[in-house]
């Protein structure tokens, strides 16, 4: 099987604290049938950016 298949990930939920935006759930499809990691803007950032993750859109900089 493809192994970039396996590591597709996708942004299920945006975790906030008030009205400050503290990091994101993501479901990593490619590990052990499938898992919730946790993620921090900048982490989630760089991910979208090199294609790693599904389901968010960047406007320039930001998320």
């Amino acid at each position: 099987m493809n192994n970039k298949a396996n590591n597709k990930r996708f942004v299920i939920n945006r975790v906030d604290l008030g009205q400050r935006t503290t990091g994101y759930e993501v479901f990593n499809a490619g590990v052990n049938g499938g898992e919730i990691v946790g993620m921090t803007t900048k982490q989630l950032k760089d991910a979208v950016a090199a294609g790693q993750v599904y389901g968010v859109l960047m406007d320039g900089e930001e998320l």
